[in-house]
């Protein structure tokens, strides 16, 4: 799954590594994640974050990637 995950951020333009808000969908079609975790995915190391980091604006839109 990490290799998907890296493979898609890899697509995305901008600075990299991007940092990313984990979400998921229960089954009544709500949206939870935790306002305050971001993390970062590269080749050799994942770092967790209160905030997206300098240079990156906190967007509240939900972009997926189907794991």
């Amino acid at each position: 799954m990490r290799d998907k995950i890296l493979k898609e951020l890899n697509k995305r333009q901008g600075k990299a590594p991007l940092p990313v808000r984990p979400f998921c969908v229960d089954s009544l079609g709500n949206v939870h994640y935790e306002r305050d975790l971001w993390l970062r995915w590269t080749e050799r190391s994942t770092t967790v974050s209160a905030d997206p980091g300098q240079g990156f604006e906190q967007v509240d839109e939900m972009y997926s990637i189907e794991l």
